[in-house]
């Protein structure tokens, strides 16, 4: 039976010795083994102390989001409205030959109007195209900038979509046959060169609301949001497309104006759904026209 370590090699190197060996080779091990007290040497080394069991850490609290700190806003102020300022003697006398005027005078009138400050900044006042008396009238915003400079008015591509729309409902633009004719107008008859504030539309709506009497159209066609607000008194046009309202007792029917649907040329989905709703109206206004 085989001893300790420490005796087998001791054993071993009484061997080496008879043997006649001087020198032998021991690994550090078998030098630790023979100068370690016999019987408690083993080769295999010490087993790791238990690792001694850490308490559980405490529950991380968990994080409270906090609201953003919101810059500080000034509360607005609500300015009382600014009333409307006091007609002066020159004020009520133009306001009274408005009134007061018949077609030709009425474009005199116009043509000499600085009333609204933009009569010196425009190249052309156009004043209407069509009849002076029509069944129909179609009342837009103001001139396009080649409507200005070329002094026509409903010039270019915006006009031609008017006049098709005239056509396709069966009246005609040269005819002087009331039951047949049409008419355009303008609330401004000079193009803008600042936003229009309510002093500019309330100086250019007098002469508009004359042409209306006097053209005296069975049925109004209201193209776009301006328009609509100042003979109607409603907003939020979006929501107004393609409703029938009425001015004086007359069907006014709100479409889009040519000029904004254009802008929609190069979306072909959206330009083809902004004159298919132009039309249907149109359609629409046409049934009341014909009963």
């Amino acid at each position: 039976m085989p001893g300790t370590i420490q005796q087998e090699l001791t054993r071993i190197l009484l061997q080496k010795r008879a043997a006649g060996d001087t020198l032998v080779w021991l690994s550090p091990d078998n030098v630790k083994a023979l100068t370690t007290r016999p019987g408690t040497y083993t080769s295999q080394p010490p087993a790791a102390p238990p690792i001694a069991q850490q308490p559980p850490a405490p529950p991380v609290p968990p994080i409270v989001q906090q609201p953003p700190v919101q810059p500080f806003v000034p509360p607005i102020v609500q300015q009382p409205p600014r009333p409307a300022p006091a007609p002066t003697p020159d004020m009520q006398q133009r306001l009274a030959a408005i009134k007061q005027a018949g077609w030709a005078e009425l474009r005199a009138l116009c043509g000499n109007c600085n009333a609204c400050c933009f009569g010196g900044t425009c190249q052309h006042r156009l004043f209407a195209a069509g009849a002076s008396s029509a069944k129909l009238l179609f009342v837009g915003d103001y001139p396009t900038q080649e409507e200005d400079e070329t002094g026509t008015p409903f010039a270019g591509n915006a006009g031609i979509m008017l006049f098709k729309m005239g056509k396709a409902m069966g009246f005609s633009w040269e005819s002087s046959d009331r039951s047949q004719a049409v008419a355009v107008v303008n609330l401004f008859k000079c193009r803008p060169r600042a936003v229009p504030t309510e002093q500019h539309i309330q100086a250019c709506l007098p002469i508009l609301q004359r042409q209306i009497e006097l053209i005296a159209p069975d049925a109004i066609v209201l193209l776009g949001p301006l328009p609509t607000k100042c003979l109607t008194g409603k907003t939020g046009f979006n929501a107004l497309k393609g409703k029938l309202l009425s001015y004086n007792n007359r069907p006014a029917m709100v479409i889009q104006n040519p000029t904004t649907i254009l802008r929609y040329a190069n979306m072909p989905v959206a330009f083809a759904n902004e004159r298919r709703q132009a039309w249907n109206s149109l359609q629409e206004l046409m049934k009341i026209l014909q009963k």
